[in-house]
């Protein structure tokens, strides 16, 4: 079960600039998700925060593979995330940018 490929689209249903946008999937491995990005401004730069919410499908069986594997890939998923935002925002390339646009100056 872990090592099949999975087609998984999603469809942004919803877009608030600067603050959040929802994605559906259209097709996938669950019976529903619906994925909610938040972003919040803070006295230290931008607060990203999700929530989700989904289905597994095929009964008890569904269930069982939730618990012995999709929970803990899920977690594994946005602990890597996190960690790529973190590096991302984080590096010099990002803060010469960043200081430049704050300049006025065009990157």
């Amino acid at each position: 079960l872990i090592f099949f490929r999975v087609r998984w689209r999603t469809l942004i249903t919803s877009y608030v600039p600067a603050k959040s946008f929802t994605d559906e999937q259209i097709k996938g491995p669950y019976a529903f998700w619906h994925h909610t990005h938040n972003f919040k401004q803070t006295d230290y730069g931008v607060e990203v925060t999700d929530r989700i919410r989904y289905v597994v499908p095929l009964g008890i069986l569904g269930r069982l593979v939730h618990w012995l594997w999709i929970r803990h890939d899920l977690k594994n998923i946005f602990e890597y995330r996190t960690a790529a935002i973190d590096s991302l925002f984080s590096s010099e390339k990002y803060k010469l940018y960043t200081s430049d646009i704050n300049q006025g100056a065009v990157a």
